[in-house]
């Protein structure tokens, strides 16, 4: 049987409108094939779509196959179809009749899918994400089929095969028997699966041809006749003689074009092929490691159990995946993700593995990052913790605080004002409210000078500039406190009456910089009250004590001075007594008046000369 009629095997590649420029330009100067390149070629029909499917890779190459280089197969409705659908299933798809674009015979193409090496398979957005491209082989129906139903194998017998309401094959039978006016003729009918489609195919034979064949023996032949074209079209694809030996070819040509490395092996673990990607992940060159021990690449790093259970796994038939540090040909390290899968004859024994090896050196570097960065992230959410706890702790302390200083603030008894730089009040407490008659929201951020005037004992408006605040404010007096208020100084309160008061004024320095005031005053009302009530005793003193003091010094001094007669002896000491007695007792009673007047601040002062040695 002759399979001359095939046409050849094609790569065809996926290529994105955004790269179509770049892929032309490639595809001209690509001389792997072809010493002159393809210089004038295009991706034809010339449309405009997101994504080509383009004839890249044909073999043979003839001048009838070169006719299909760049032919985008998207472009037709019925290629699109049966391509998406391999991709979709990961399997060989039939197209429905086409023209072929070698030479527009009619036929049809099978088509598998080409995934990126590496990449997940399993859904179908994974599939199309993978995807690379297609393995295709195009069938002219009428030479493939002549050679599966040739009119010598079966006379009198026509074949008739149908994709739908198509007809692909028709054959005719040789009437040999004119005489045969029979009008029984034998006829059946077989449903073929063929990449995804279903044919049918139709068997019709003349009375002299069914006569030759008993009843049990006829659909046999019949059924003969279709595992004869089933098991044609699928193993032409993948294994049979020349053209199986091309698609292993266009296999190979993907592989050495894969991203991964891929090492093929016998059982033994001795390298039989590497592709290219090999060469750049380890340096060494094709020829340095073929026949050689993949124990070129040990490391060291992995201990002998590690390999024990990889032999294990992979002779068993099983895939083996896993990572391990290898060693490059310059010495160096690095960290690769392998899978190996074993390769079996029809037995079931394993004859061959295949790895395909990637390099995650620096996913693993990423990694460690990322987990030591978790791990610090993890001592900082730990110190975070513990600060935030200490801080909770200071927190509920200085609360604490704050309510022991709130509680002493509001308990003190004497009127307190804090103001800032400026003078303007920050706080308030409840004696300065009872005090003055201001609230703490009346007074809270105005100027405490304004709310709070200070008049003097002529009751005039002493100047801001005169307060004692503004002089601290204005760093005056930074060494201590100032009195800033005496009993005849007096503050208006809210409704208008006089308060009078005492009290300091203390500057807040923080850095050695005034930043605000302290201003503590209190009630000196009653002190007042107390002061008036001693100018009245003063004066009923001086006029009550001193008086008959004053009288009984005189007559006594009279009577000595014999202003009333002659006085004897016998009295004139007790007289000098009495005489020297009272006059004491007005020392006295001027002494207590001056003192008195000390105390409430009205004593006055005579300035005179004297001789300092006479008082001593």
């Amino acid at each position: 049987m002759s399979y001359s009629s095939l046409v050849p095997i094609s790569y065809i590649e996926i290529v994105n409108d955004v790269d179509k420029e770049a892929f032309i330009e490639n595809f001209r100067s690509d001389t792997s094939t072809n010493p002159a390149g393809y210089p004038d070629l295009i991706i034809f029909p010339e449309e405009t779509r997101d994504v080509y499917a383009v004839a890249k890779f044909i073999y043979p190459e003839n001048i009838e196959s070169s006719n299909a280089y760049g032919f985008d197969l998207y472009s037709s409705p019925p290629r699109k179809v049966a391509l998406d659908k391999a991709a979709d299933i990961n399997k060989p798809v039939a197209s429905e009749v086409i023209s072929l674009a070698t030479d527009g015979s009619s036929g049809f193409l099978i088509a598998a899918p080409v995934y990126v090496n590496g990449k997940p398979v399993n859904t179908i957005e994974e599939k199309r994400a993978a995807l690379r491209g297609f393995v295709a082989i195009s069938f002219k129906t009428a030479n493939l089929f002549t050679n599966i139903f040739s009119a010598d194998d079966h006379l009198n017998v026509t074949f008739t095969i149908y994709d739908g309401d198509d007809v692909l094959y028709t054959s005719k039978y040789k009437d040999v028997s004119n005489n045969d006016a029979r009008p029984h003729r034998y006829m059946e009918t077989k449903e073929l699966e063929i990449g995804g489609r279903t044919w049918v195919l139709e068997v019709v034979s003349k009375p002299s041809f069914a006569d030759s064949f008993s009843e049990r023996d006829t659909p046999a032949i019949v059924g003969i006749g279709g595992i004869a074209l089933t098991v044609l079209l699928f193993l032409t694809i993948y294994y049979y003689g020349k053209r199986a030996n091309q698609l292993i070819q266009l296999q190979s040509a993907a592989l050495d074009a894969a991203a991964n490395s891929v090492v093929i092996t016998d059982i033994k673990g001795i390298i039989q092929w590497v592709n290219p990607a090999y060469t750049i992940l380890t340096g060494y060159e094709s020829n340095e490691v073929v026949g050689k021990s993949t124990r070129i690449l040990n490391s060291g790093k992995q201990d002998k159990e590690f390999y024990r259970h990889l032999w294990e796994t992979i002779l068993a038939g099983k895939i083996w995946k896993g990572e391990l540090t290898n060693k490059r040909k310059d010495g160096t390290l690095y960290q690769e993700e392998q899978i190996i899968s074993p390769v079996t004859d029809k037995s079931g024994k394993v004859t061959n593995f295949i790895a395909v090896k990637q390099d995650i050196t620096l996913r693993k570097k990423l990694e460690e990052t990322v987990l030591s960065a978790n791990r610090e992230l993890e001592e900082s959410k730990k110190a975070i913790t513990n600060v935030l706890e200490d801080l909770n702790i200071e927190k509920e302390n200085l609360k604490q605080e704050n309510i022991k200083d709130a509680a002493i603030f509001a308990s003190i008894g004497e009127g307190l004002i804090v103001t800032d730089k400026s003078g303007k009040i920050l706080m308030v407490n409840d004696a300065f409210e009872k005090l003055t008659g201001w609230s703490r929201s009346d007074v809270t951020g105005k100027d405490m000078i304004e709310v709070v005037p200070k008049y003097d004992e002529h009751n005039e408006l002493i100047p801001k500039e005169k307060r004692s605040l503004t002089k601290v404010l204005a760093g005056k007096t930074r060494k201590g406190n100032v009195s800033t208020l005496t009993t005849t100084h007096y503050y208006m309160r809210r409704d208008k009456t006089k308060l009078f008061i005492i009290g300091t004024v203390t500057p807040i320095i923080i850095n050695g910089t005034v930043t605000g005031a302290v201003q503590v005053f209190r009630d000196v009302s009653v002190e007042k009250e107390i002061d008036k009530m001693k100018d009245e005793f003063v004066s009923i003193a001086s006029h009550e004590l001193r008086t008959p003091l004053t009288a009984i010094d005189g007559i006594t001094s009279m009577l000595r001075d014999g202003e009333y007669g002659e006085i004897s002896d016998n009295l004139k000491q007790p007289l000098a007594d009495i005489n020297s007695s009272s006059e004491r007792l007005i020392h006295l009673v001027n002494d207590l008046l001056n003192l008195s007047r000390m105390q409430v601040g009205r004593q006055k002062y005579t300035l005179s000369t004297f001789e300092i040695s006479d008082r001593i």
